[in-house]
């Protein structure tokens, strides 16, 4: 069965684990990080410290409470020792393995789903201290900290809620732990398990057992029982237009983003394509014509960069489409580019202008457009709408702006005149940026 969910731990996997930050108590003190750690798992210290984890208490009570079994095992008088305070306090400032955080962004990309179940603590009485490194969060579609849900490693309970908050079964899963006592009681339950020693050799074991899911598009994922295309009757067809070999494996995938029309990821024997089409149910009369995009596409083939579109069918599926080539490249979902370096975010924007630049320049005449919808009146209907929008949603009368529409009603282009194609939402989620 294939895995739709790879589960992380936090501490040692990826982030430093615990004993990474308690080496800072060693400094200015005669401790050690193993004279630390014979107190914590000796009795009665280890019970309170599972009751830590479990949210009954927090590191305010326990750090005492340790110092207080500290002294009396080792004969010493230290004042409190921040053991689980320090832990907390500098979770902020800790940084994510890198080859981690590479492996999260990949595989929600691939359509896999991640979570991370990790065993943590309160800081504070009032429980307001932050349980997380700041931003974590982005990486994961359920995270499960055992603080907060009362209950932690390895009480099979834990491992159960996270599989009912991914709504997936154990052998949907896979576990990464550097505690092999955490894995046990998971694989038992069904869950594929890798016990990380070396964050990249575990990074690239994730790879190598996942690499199926890997071997297809970027932010691509399994069609949900309600996207599922009839195969077997798209295959015939398209082994039938387009001339390809009988027999090849067939795969279809939708792409994860996107909300308006449904796109899927087809890949017959070797050739690779991209489906769209329109939803299915009920729509608006003259909502998602992508009779209209598959026109354009194929009028602008030659003067700006578009993916070449082969066919359009409105009969084999139950809403119309059209197939084009893939075309591989960058989808960037966040607008920001927050993970490109400065350099590369002005080479991908500047790219981005000067294509809208060469769509408004197409001579749209020439390309075959001139029947493509109407050349008259745009701004003035723009107006209008804008203007009875405004009029609809007012709350009060703003002398200016009825200044304003008089204005851009004096100064409207006229009719003819530098009528150009206008793309109507371009932005960064809909722009595929080439792979070098």
């Amino acid at each position: 069965m294939p895995i739709k969910a790879v589960v992380f731990d936090m501490g040692g996997v990826l982030i430093p684990g615990p004993v990474e930050f308690w080496k800072s108590l060693e400094e200015g003190r005669t401790i050690d990080v193993d004279t630390l750690f014979s107190t914590l798992t000796s009795s009665p210290v280890f019970e309170h410290y599972q009751s830590l984890e479990r949210g009954e208490t927090t590191a305010e009570d326990f750090d005492p409470l340790f110092t207080h079994f500290f002294n009396k095992q080792h004969g010493r008088t230290e004042e409190v020792i921040p053991l689980i305070t320090t832990t907390v306090k500098r979770l902020h400032e800790t940084s994510f393995n890198p080859d981690m955080a590479e492996l999260l962004k990949d595989l929600r990309s691939a359509g896999c789903k991640t979570a991370l179940l990790t065993n943590n603590f309160y800081g504070d009485r009032a429980r307001l201290w932050p349980t997380l490194p700041k931003g974590i969060e982005k990486y994961f579609d359920v995270v499960v900290e055992s603080c907060r849900a009362g209950m932690r490693k390895p009480d099979p309970a834990i491992y159960n809620h996270i599989c009912d908050k991914l709504k997936l079964k154990p052998e949907d899963c896979m576990f990464l732990d550097d505690l092999g006592q955490n894995l046990k009681p998971a694989r038992a339950m069904g869950f594929t398990t890798i016990k990380v020693t070396s964050r990249p050799e575990a990074a690239a074991e994730v790879r190598n057992t996942l690499k199926d899911l890997f071997a297809f598009p970027p932010n691509t994922r399994e069609c949900l029982p309600r996207e599922v295309l009839p195969e077997e009757k798209l295959k015939r067809f398209l082994q039938k237009e387009l001339s390809l070999p009988v027999g090849d494996p067939f795969v279809v995938r939708r792409f994860g983003h996107g909300q308006s029309n449904p796109t899927y990821y087809v890949k017959l024997g070797n050739t690779e394509l991209v489906l769209r089409k329109k939803p299915s149910g009920q729509l608006l009369p003259r909502a998602h014509q992508i009779d209209r995009e598959y026109k354009v596409m194929k009028a602008l083939r030659n003067t700006v960069p578009v993916p070449k579109v082969l066919l359009y069918n409105e009969n084999l599926l139950d809403t119309p489409f059209y197939i084009m080539e893939f075309t591989n490249g960058r989808i960037f979902l966040d607008p920001t580019l927050a993970d490109m370096e400065p350099r590369e975010r002005k080479q991908i924007y500047e790219a981005a202008l000067e294509t809208l630049a060469k769509l408004h320049a197409v001579d749209w005449r020439q390309a075959g457009l001139e029947n493509y919808g109407r050349t008259d009146g745009y701004m003035a209907r723009n107006l209008q709408r804008w203007a009875r929008n405004y009029e609809m949603a007012k709350t009060e009368e703003i002398p200016e702006m009825q200044k304003l529409l008089q204005f851009l009603q004096e100064n409207l282009p006229k009719d003819g005149e530098n009528v150009t194609l206008v793309h109507g939402d371009f932005r960064q989620v809909l722009i595929l940026v080439e792979v070098a």
